[in-house]
């Protein structure tokens, strides 16, 4: 009889069972949150909303200057597309549309695992997801807000697009080469970013296999930078996408002030608290192991390497040496071994070009956290490769093991649990918010005909939009209306078929007074905390015609 083969920790990792578990995991857990959290449709959601009731499928793809003004002038079929089916399939029921972004992720996290397998193990693979959600978990707010559903489709065809092509490519199949190709052209098609991502990872990567190939050095070059020829394309097949230009006509010494201050924005989310705990200690290690005991003092330990990382990582957080924890970061990614250096352009092109972009939000990491989340994983493997040797070789007791492997998982559950709590609160303050848009807009489709509707826009309060986004996270939910600026509120009253109701912002209504309220009724919306605030102390006359309070939120309609 043949013996059965005894379980070991590999042989689990790389069981399907486990991972199909792991997906249906994630499938309830995700049902249970937006079950929890709910969120309804918020800003840029109501002009989606509305461009799929007025168009067609085939709309989506015709590359007009409309359609490309919806975007600030970018070319995403594919975003306008999810919408008008999900419209056509869900109407303005917004649970479905929150769990559809769930399903997204899910499946862009699942082939982020199977590329990482691909390039690098299972480990390095598994540790990549755990590294996403301990370290960059700040970006989960992307799953709150529709109009992210771009980036979510975007990641999903990058993933699954790149994994593809690898796997094509080193087993020479010609199918699979460019059904993967095909998926990336679609992620061009739902995000711009994907543009400048794709194409030089995988320039990267044909550099890195050339070596296997009996390949001479000029093919292998050509090989190598055939791929960098779909960034021109693009941009020549959509002339008008060339029309963004934050920086146009600006001296040279403002923009680079602007691009340290952004690159300083960034780098904090990346380099502080537990991301730079996660991120610097595993990347800072690799580095003085590959630099310092490599090339100048091989006789550095395990411990002596380890510690450096460690002091490095400390210093980073406590000092706010957040640009410099960055660029280690960065620097790990181009380090990496073999095609693992195809994830380096993926975060380094698009965060370098993020600091030429005058807007800033965190958000717009979202594409980058995938690349950095899987170097820093790759780079955790090693460490822990290294720790478990160390550790094998001078820890001879079996009761310190288990007492350090105890009191690393308490730490990690009680970091995770502080962590979670906090994210809990700010989810549900972001779902009161967002949900009282759905009570109050029962009344607003009651307004009488013809009434003006009155919104305190940002500059009615003296704010600029720049203002509201760099707030910390609480204040900005309390601060940022659902349907602000009020162009957007003009976009709500007509995906609800009011198209009668004048929407008007409250600094042109107190300039104007006359003008809206001859032959109509006016009532004021308010839709924050910070509305609320602002009004108390105009003390305009009016008297409360709805009112609706959801948790911690309160929208309110005022007849002036």
């Amino acid at each position: 009889m043949e013996r059965s083969k005894s379980a070991n920790p590999q042989s689990l990792l790389d069981a399907s069972w486990l991972r199909w578990t792991t997906i249906a995991f994630f499938f309830v857990l995700w049902a249970i949150i937006s079950y929890r959290y709910p969120v309804y449709f918020q800003r840029d959601d109501a002009g989606m909303l509305l461009w799929s009731q007025q168009h067609s499928y085939l709309d989506c793809f015709t590359p007009t200057k409309e359609a490309a003004l919806l975007h600030d002038n970018m070319y995403r079929p594919f975003r306008e597309l999810a919408f008008v089916v999900q419209y056509r399939l869900f109407g303005l029921n917004s649970r479905l549309y929150h769990f559809t972004l769930g399903v997204l992720f899910i499946l862009s996290m699942a082939f982020l695992f199977k590329l990482v397998t691909a390039i690098r193990d299972r480990s390095s693979a598994y540790l990549t997801i755990l590294v996403w959600l301990g370290a960059i978990n700040f970006l989960l707010t992307t799953l709150f807000w529709f109009s992210d559903s771009a980036l979510l489709i975007e990641m999903l065809l990058a993933c699954a697009g790149l994994y593809c092509f690898v796997i094509g490519f080193r087993k020479s199949s010609i199918g699979k080469q460019i059904l993967g190709s095909l998926l990336m052209i679609g992620a061009f098609l739902s995000h711009e970013p994907s543009v400048v991502i794709l194409p030089p990872a995988i320039s990267v990567f044909i550099a890195c296999e050339a070596h296997s190939r009996a390949w001479g050095w000029k093919r292998s070059v050509v090989y190598s930078l055939l791929p960098l020829l779909a960034i021109p394309l693009y941009f020549l097949v959509f002339p008008f996408a060339t029309q963004r230009h934050d920086a146009m006509n600006t001296p040279i010494a403002i923009i680079m002030r602007g691009a340290i201050e952004r690159f300083t924005f960034y780098s904090k989310f990346l380099a502080s608290g537990a991301s730079g705990l996660i991120l610097v200690t595993p990347t800072s290690y690799y580095l003085v192991s590959k630099g310092l005991r490599a090339k100048l003092f091989p006789g550095l330990g395990f411990l002596a390497v380890f510690s450096i990382a460690v002091i490095i990582t400390l210093a980073v957080i406590s000092a706010h040496l957040y640009v410099l924890g960055a660029f280690i970061i960065l620097l790990a990614g181009i380090l990496l071994p073999g095609s693992c250096r195809l994830l380096a352009p993926w975060a380094i092109i698009p965060l370098f070009g993020l600091c030429f972009f005058e807007a800033m939000f965190r958000n717009y990491l979202f594409e980058i956290s995938f690349a950095l989340s899987a170097s820093a994983a790759i780079a955790m493997s090693i460490l822990l490769r290294d720790l478990t040797l160390w550790w094998k070789e001078h820890i001879k007791k079996p009761i310190i093991t288990y007492a350090v492997v105890a009191f690393a998982l308490l730490a990690v559950v009680g970091a995770g649990s502080i962590k979670a709590k906090k994210q809990a609160a700010l989810l549900k303050l972001r779902s009161d918010v967002t949900m009282s848009l759905e009570s109050i807009t029962s009344h607003i489709k009651r307004l009488p005909a013809n009434s003006a509707l009155v919104v305190v826009d940002y500059e009615s309060m003296g704010w600029k939009w720049e203002d509201v986004s760099r707030l910390p996270d609480a204040q900005k939910i309390r601060t940022q209306g659902a349907m602000l600026p009020s162009h957007h509120a003009v976009e709500w009253t007509q995906v609800i078929g009011r198209n009668d109701i004048h929407v008007v912002a409250l600094s042109e209504y107190r300039s104007h007074p006359i003008r809206y309220r001859s032959g109509s009724r006016v009532f004021l919306w308010l839709m924050t905390a910070k509305d609320h605030e602002y009004i108390a102390g105009l003390k305009l006359p009016s008297r409360r015609y709805a009112s609706v309070r959801r948790g911690q939120a309160r929208m309110d309609l005022l007849e002036l």
